[in-house]
């Protein structure tokens, strides 16, 4: 995983395709190392070798929770080569395969957010904390990192102080970037504010 993590995506298929040759046929080892080998085949915009991978899952006879995660990833992989209508077409179709729609729903936002479609990542989570307000602390960071993106200032700030207050250590993680190292996330709001 960390291969993938390093953008060392063609590394990181030839370790899971050793995964895959060891582990018992079918098993959710296997499986999910066919799953990530899909996600950087993806990543590389590689729609031949994609489809191939899918159909070696869909031989292993998936959950639905499988399928509806290998339409996102086709959906990504869709994104990475600019078909935004075809990858649209992939995350309904996941939608409507899921049976836990929020990891989906979160998938698919970070989806488009990956591929630089932060409008789209921004409305997606936006949707999300509509759907699953008690999940707001996992939501709102992702939205303050998009209305960050996108120059929403005032959405921002809205967004961050949620964040910072309800979920400091995912705060770090997705939005740390944007400020000193030493900074604590708690205090991303009042570093905002002092900015201005």
């Amino acid at each position: 995983l960390s291969l993938a993590k390093d953008d060392r995506h063609e590394e990181a298929v030839k370790h899971f395709d050793r995964i895959i040759e060891l582990s018992p046929k079918g098993s959710p080892t296997q499986k999910e190392a066919f799953m990530h080998a899909i996600y950087s085949l993806a990543y590389m915009g590689k729609r031949e070798e994609v489809d191939t991978y899918i159909d070696r899952v869909l031989a292993l006879n998936p959950t639905d929770e499988e399928n509806a995660i290998l339409c996102v990833f086709e959906g990504f992989m869709y994104l990475r080569i600019k078909k935004l209508s075809s990858a649209k077409d992939c995350f309904i179709i996941a939608g409507s395969k899921a049976t836990d729609s929020y990891k989906i729903m979160q998938r698919i936002s970070l989806a488009y957010y990956e591929c630089g479609y932060d409008s789209e990542a921004y409305s997606n989570f936006k949707r999300m904390l509509v759907l699953y307000k008690e999940k707001e602390d996992e939501i709102v960071p992702y939205l303050a990192m998009c209305a960050n993106l996108l120059g929403e200032r005032q959405d921002y700030l809205y967004y961050l102080e949620m964040s910072c207050r309800l979920n400091p250590e995912l705060t770090k993680e997705v939005l740390g970037d944007f400020y000193p190292a030493e900074l604590q996330p708690e205090d991303y709001y009042q570093y905002e504010l002092s900015k201005q």
